[in-house]
């Protein structure tokens, strides 16, 4: 069973710098593959795909122009790639619209799939050395952490969100008598017990027809 968890994050100026520079590859490679995508269809009508993009990402970081990429979390400039490609699939399914291009101005993220770890109230990720400060409920973390996702809001604040893989729920069952029974639905009566017992039907509907 997944469950998330959302945690405010509070980066010194140095690592709100890293960050902004994460934040903002991400959001590059999706507008330019986007781009890519749609300049594609409406020259020859080809429709790119996710292994498209991913090959045409290697070879943007082999390019002098775009060395810099090389700096970011090659795992989440992949994710963003897959994050385009989730949004076309939900475009051509109807249950989403087009894709857009991204705008600096909105609310940004990053995703981090893995190479992660939350200690001593600290969050460390790829590409950076220090400790980003979190702020945990409880002191820990549910389960097993799958993913992170790093935001950015509009007004400037950071959070953390965490895809937590925890066990299922068992829940037990308790009775002062500790005696089972049989319910059967019936139509002539509301309910039938194992032990003999008719409940029979309220008849709300009938009772108040009238008025």
């Amino acid at each position: 069973m997944h469950r998330a968890r959302k945690h405010r994050l509070y980066p010194t100026v140095e690592q709100e710098t890293f960050l902004s520079n994460q934040l903002g590859s991400v959001r590059f490679v999706f507008n330019r593959f986007l781009n890519e995508r749609k300049t594609a269809y409406e020259t020859d009508k080809t429709s790119l795909n996710y292994y498209d993009n991913a090959k045409a990402l290697t070879v943007l970081k082999q390019d002098e122009q775009f060395s810099w990429l090389n700096g970011i979390n090659s795992q989440s400039l992949q994710a963003s790639v897959k994050n385009l490609d989730t949004a076309y699939r939900s475009f051509f399914k109807k249950q989403n619209k087009y894709p857009r291009f991204k705008k600096r101005n909105n609310r940004q993220s990053v995703k981090i799939p893995q190479n992660f770890l939350v200690e001593d109230n600290l969050l460390y990720i790829p590409k950076l050395k220090t400790g980003i400060s979190i702020v945990l409920h409880r002191g820990v973390l549910p389960g097993k952490q799958v993913s992170c996702t790093i935001s950015r809001t509009p007004s400037g604040k950071y959070y953390a969100s965490f895809d937590c893989d925890v066990p299922d729920e068992q829940l037990e069952l308790l009775s002062a008598t500790d005696k089972v029974i049989g319910i059967d639905l019936g139509v002539k009566s509301l309910m039938v017990l194992s032990d003999g017992t008719v409940i029979p039907h309220p008849k709300f509907y009938q009772q108040t027809e009238k008025k």
